[in-house]
This record gives C-alpha cells, sequence and structure tokens, in this order.
C-alpha cells in the first residue's frame, strides 16, 4: 500500500510529491508547474492530451 500511496500522491511528469496538485479531466494528478509547462511546450495548450494516459481534455482547463 506504500508504494500505491507514493504512486498517487507523486506528479507522473516530475515524479516528485505533488505540489500545488490539479487534476486533469481524465483524473490525473499534476504539480500545477508541471502540467502549465508541459501544455506550453506543447503548442496547442488548450486541446493537449493527458501526459500520462493521451486523453483530450473535456475542458481546456484543468480543475
Amino acid at each position: 500500500w506504500k508504494r500505491k500511496l507514493q504512486r498517487l500522491s507523486s506528479c507522473a511528469l516530475c515524479q516528485d510529491v505533488l505540489k500545488d496538485p490539479v487534476s486533469t479531466s481524465c483524473g490525473h494528478w499534476f504539480c500545477r508547474q508541471c502540467i502549465t509547462s508541459y501544455r506550453d511546450q506543447s503548442g496547442s495548450p488548450g486541446d493537449c492530451p493527458c501526459p500520462q494516459c493521451g486523453e483530450r481534455p473535456r475542458t481546456s482547463r484543468t480543475h
């Protein structure tokens, strides 16, 4: 259970403990700074797929 907790509380992009966490429309969690940088670098931030599962956002913003 310890590994599962670590996996659930860590950012899939930086692999660190979540800082200012945000959730994508598909339910994956990232540090706000990490997902913002990822989307900015994608070239189409409003339609950027989830870096973990590839699902397109149902909305253009994280919640």
